[in-house]
């Protein structure tokens, strides 16, 4: 099986622990086939899809040299969904949308497609992903009684991820890139 490859914001601990515990006191009440593992939340910034390993190390050479943004703040938000209420294919948490953030994958995106990688082209939609695929025999309503508790914090790497779909987590961290502290 081959293996995909993308860049995303890293989330703190703090961060996936409060999104564990939304999960947890929700997941019964949501008939999703599957819901994230703690350890894969994050926000994606380009899904770059099947990479070379030549390329993998170009990929980390390069991005150690880029003058990467300085740290901003994000605040999860929210919960809503992707896809028709009847059958929606993902269940997402929020995250208010800094222009830094929006800045910041521009800059990635950019980077990989001077690589040459061929990249998503649909406008970009930050969240953080925590369940796919509704198995319900109901329309998913009410997302807004099921808010996940506000919380910030600052964006302080971005990670090459490599995908492992038949294991728990599925998202192994190839290498980090920290963002600048001012």
């Amino acid at each position: 099986m081959k293996s995909h490859y993308f860049l995303a914001v890293s989330l703190p601990e703090t961060v996936k622990d409060a999104l564990e515990a939304w999960r947890q006191q929700h997941q019964k009440e949501l008939p999703f086939q599957s819901w994230v593992h703690h350890d894969d939340y994050h926000i994606t910034l380009v899904f770059l899809g099947e990479v070379s390993s030549l390329l993998l190390s170009r990929i980390q050479e390069e991005m150690q040299q880029l003058s990467i943004n300085r740290r901003f703040s994000i605040t999860v938000q929210g919960i809503g969904a992707f896809g028709l209420a009847e059958r929606p294919r993902v269940l997402w948490a929020g995250i208010t949308h800094p222009p830094e953030l929006f800045a910041l994958q521009k800059q990635v995106y950019n980077f990989c497609e001077a690589l040459g990688f061929s990249l998503e082209t649909r406008p970009y939609r930050p969240h953080i992903t925590l369940a796919r695929r509704w198995r319900g025999e109901y329309p998913l309503t009410d997302l807004q009684q099921r808010k996940n508790h506000e919380l910030s914090f600052s964006v302080e790497k971005i990670t090459l991820y490599k995908s492992h779909l038949q294991r728990t987590p599925k998202y192994e961290e190839i290498f980090s890139i920290l963002l600048s502290e001012s």
